[in-house]
């Protein structure tokens, strides 16, 4: 038998793969980057235009500034510029540290919204810059009144204009009034050019002229 019919070797059963469990991808976290909007503190101002700064520093601000204050615009009207950087609007911490440099950024992030307005005044002769400071939620007032009053005895105070206003009047700061309300300012040689700082509730507005502050004054809406 053995012979005729020979020991088969049966073939080895087929192997089997193990299926393969594919992990599905980690998931990652999308990070929305909120840029901040700007809302400006005027009720209106004869026109509105933005103006992208090459950097948050003094001469990129100030040649901005200079370069709409170019444009034509009749006298005793008011201009709105919104300032942005790389990041969006301009933070107020950039833009006071970048005309007072040896303020902390870090205090004025804690007093004052990073939101702020600036304007272009045009008169006559000149067009004169000024700027409008919002009081943080939690900040305290008295933290703003002593701000300004140690404003005034910065060395960097031209800064603010968009030309030099030349020699400050030899008495320094007096008090004055823009609009009925209490206001700080300080008379250059040059025609027009008058610093004010007038706090009208939790809002700083610093001017460069004393037209610019009563007209900006009179617009400011209200809380």
């Amino acid at each position: 038998f053995p012979m005729i019919f020979p020991t088969q070797t049966l073939p080895p059963p087929p192997a089997v793969t193990p299926p393969t469990t594919t992990e599905a991808p980690a998931e990652v976290p999308i990070v929305e980057n909120k840029v901040r909007v700007h809302q400006s503190l005027l009720q209106s101002s004869s026109n509105a235009v933005e103006v992208n700064l090459a950097s948050a520093d003094l001469t990129s601000l100030t040649s901005a500034l200079n370069q709409e204050a170019q444009k034509s615009n009749p006298s005793g009207s008011l201009a709105e510029v919104s300032l942005n950087d790389a990041n969006g609007p301009l933070d107020a911490s950039k833009f006071l540290s970048a005309v007072f440099p040896e303020l902390s950024v870090d205090n004025i992030k804690s007093l004052f919204d990073e939101d702020f307005t600036a304007g272009l005044f045009y008169d006559q002769d000149e067009v004169w810059a000024a700027y409008i400071l919002k009081l943080a939620p939690n900040a305290n007032p008295a933290d703003g009144q002593t701000f300004s009053t140690i404003l005034e005895t910065s060395k960097n105070l031209p800064n603010l204009f968009l030309s030099s206003p030349g020699t400050p009047s030899a008495g320094g700061f007096k008090t004055g009034q823009v609009s009925g309300l209490s206001s700080r300012y300080l008379a250059y040689s040059k025609k027009g050019s008058a610093l004010s700082f007038t706090w009208m509730n939790d809002r700083l507005l610093i001017s460069t002229n004393y037209a610019a502050a009563q007209k900006i004054a009179a617009n400011l809406i209200s809380q």
